[in-house]
């Protein structure tokens, strides 16, 4: 999909046909905002979704960056389960996690994780 707000309805889409769980992503700041139509829609219908988010840069959190936002408030009203992986190491246990609860999940991925860089690496 090229726009997240569609992402999610197709996401919602494919998990209540299959009963599966289905996953969409969006990027951070604005893309963050597009998911929350679908990610209400999927709430509404009960149906099993892994949002995938990006977050800005960990060190311009706390900052008054152009795409700042606060993903946690903005997903949890919409999410069962809604987690940092600021690591690599924490995502088999926080997927584990998702995977188990079958309902509206949002990961919000730390940049460090999106580059594929543990947190020692990346400096913190």
């Amino acid at each position: 999909m090229r726009h997240e707000e569609t992402g999610a309805f197709a996401a919602g889409a494919e998990a209540h046909l299959t009963g599966t769980l289905a996953v969409c992503a969006g990027s951070c700041g604005p893309g963050n905002m597009h998911l929350i139509n679908g990610l209400y829609d999927c709430q509404r219908n009960r149906v099993p979704v892994l949002a995938i988010a990006a977050h800005i840069p960990s060190r311009e959190i706390g900052s008054d960056t152009f795409k700042r936002l606060i993903p946690k408030h903005l997903f949890a009203q919409c999410s069962h389960y809604c987690e940092l992986v600021s690591d690599p190491e924490q995502m088999p246990r926080v997927l584990e996690t998702a995977i188990q609860n079958r309902n509206l999940e949002a990961w919000r991925l730390g940049d460090c994780v999106a580059r594929g860089r543990s947190s020692e690496r990346c400096g913190h």
